[in-house]
């Protein structure tokens, strides 16, 4: 399975799109869609279709390691979102990837919402974005 267009519509929008190298949530150094730098490369800037790549790249882990799991693809798509902004170990070693195999629902909402921290103090927008996720993950309810 793939994160679907819509899924990576949402994802873009979430994340922005900045062309020149800016400082994320957190302090890291990141470029286009929330593409954070890795050790060795080296951006000032890039352009729309270089953004693209690294969004390409970036989602490809991801979508390895959630087709392991039995979701649908609006389930595929909230998961998707929520590794590409935490990282593929946030949900490997976490709770939710716990009740997402469980098919724990009303956990599963709950679990989504704690992640809503940035450098260990409650975020707004990222406790927004959580929202979204469920949203998405339990209605299929994209907001683009």
């Amino acid at each position: 399975m793939k994160i679907s267009a819509l899924g990576r519509q949402f994802i873009k929008v979430e994340e922005g799109l900045r062309l020149s190298v800016y400082k994320d949530i957190v302090g890291k150094a990141t470029i286009g869609y929330g593409h954070l730098i890795k050790k060795g490369e080296t951006f000032s800037s890039i352009s729309v279709e270089e953004a693209e790549e690294l969004f390409d790249k970036d989602c490809a882990p991801i979508e390895v390691f959630l087709s392991t799991l039995i979701l649908t693809q609006e389930q595929f798509d909230a998961l998707g979102d929520f590794c590409f902004n935490l990282g593929v170990h946030a949900l490997q070693a976490s709770t939710l990837l716990n009740r997402v195999k469980e098919q724990d629902y009303p956990a599963i909402e709950h679990e989504f919402k704690r992640w809503c921290y940035a450098d260990g103090k409650p975020n707004d927008a990222l406790r927004a974005r959580r929202e979204r996720e469920v949203d998405i993950y339990m209605k299929g309810k994209y907001k683009v």
